[in-house]
């Protein structure tokens, strides 16, 4: 799903739990709604923006001018968001955009081209494919980040990541010939540049000597930038100009019909990740998103036909790996947890500790 939004991962940590239970922690029963609601908008609007894209669909196919109206949802669901919630870095304004200009400036064209050829592609491949392909984020953000932000991975992670590519090519029904070059060329545009997105934000934040900039605060001006990218397109492409004037003058109920329903199903979609993200576990969100990708993908192998059993055997060795990737994630973030937490702890005295163990 590409309508811009702020992602699990640009929340994370963001906000305090809510709704808690008689020991502090958010009832389970809550945590179960909010995520019903961010899976289900998650699966609707990928299968909406397939619908609306695809000749077969709608045939409302202006990638451009349809992720500018999800530009402008995103402006306004970020704005909602420090509305309720001041950021800690201070509300948007010119003075601070001055300061992140660059850093935001740079973020936009990630988000630019990552959403406008992704939903291109979708209007030459099927839903299927182009969720496969965007799979691969985890081994191009894994190499990125090895050589330009000189993170290492241990073993096991690795081989979860390469195994989640060989199963995502074994995956994809190349002789079928609604599987076109041009399809996979943009859809593996937009997978390169939304996984240079976060390796680009961390170098340039972590390079500088700026105060961090807030998440809410961060998706704004990285919308509003793109906005205005996807606008100057929009009205320098004459296809996309003419063709979006003409498909609104000839089906207008339909058009904004799509609009409408994609802009506020995108808007809910941002607000369902923030709730999400609040009540549970950051590790929780990142699990989660993974059994989502695998539902999703499942969902459109059957909505799409694929019989081949070298097309299965690939979707179920990437399935595995996507669940192990998952797993040995969880193992890291929880080794960085307790190593953090040891760092920071006092030192005990050894009076103390001869307590302990003797209580245990």
């Amino acid at each position: 799903m590409e309508s811009r939004g702020l992602s699990s991962t640009s929340l994370v940590g963001q906000g305090e739990p809510a709704a808690a239970g008689p020991e502090g922690e958010p009832k389970l029963w809550k945590i179960a709604i909010a995520f019903s609601i961010y899976g289900t908008l998650n699966l609707f609007l990928n299968f909406f923006n397939k619908w609306a894209m695809a000749p077969s669909g709608a045939g409302f196919g202006l990638p451009v001018f349809y992720s500018t109206w999800h530009m402008l949802m995103s402006i306004i669901g970020s704005l909602v968001l420090m509305l309720i919630k001041t950021p800690e870095s201070g509300m948007v304004s010119f003075a601070q955009l001055k300061t992140y200009k660059w850093e935001t400036l740079t973020l936009a064209v990630c988000t630019t081209v990552n959403i406008s050829c992704n939903n291109a592609s979708l209007m030459l491949i099927g839903l299927f494919v182009n969720q496969v392909i965007k799979a691969l984020s985890p081994m191009i953000v894994m190499g990125m980040s090895y050589f330009v932000l000189n993170r290492r991975y241990g073993p096991k992670l690795i081989t979860s990541v390469v195994f989640i590519a060989i199963g995502a090519v074994m995956a994809v029904p190349f002789k079928d010939p609604s599987v076109t070059v041009l399809g996979i060329v943009l859809v593996g545009t937009a997978t390169l540049a939304s996984s240079l997105k976060p390796v680009v934000g961390e170098l340039l934040m972590t390079s500088s000597d700026k105060p961090k900039l807030d998440p809410a605060a961060l998706v704004f001006y990285d919308s509003c930038f793109s906005f205005v990218f996807m606008l100057i397109f929009w009205l320098s492409v004459p296809a996309e100009r003419e063709g979006s004037i003409m498909y609104m003058r000839e089906k207008p109920g339909m058009g904004w019909g799509i609009i409408l329903t994609g802009s506020f199903a995108a808007f809910a979609y941002n607000m369902s990740i923030y709730n999400f993200t609040k009540l549970a576990s950051a590790v929780a969100v990142m699990v989660t998103t993974n059994l989502l990708k695998v539902l999703l993908i499942t969902a459109a192998a059957l909505v799409e036909g694929i019989r081949d059993p070298i097309n299965w055997i690939g979707i179920s060795i990437f399935f595995l790996a996507v669940i192990a990737y998952a797993y040995l994630s969880y193992q890291a973030k929880q080794a960085a947890k307790k190593a953090a937490t040891a760092a920071t702890a006092p030192e005990a005295k050894p009076t103390e500790t001869r307590d302990r163990k003797s209580v245990v």
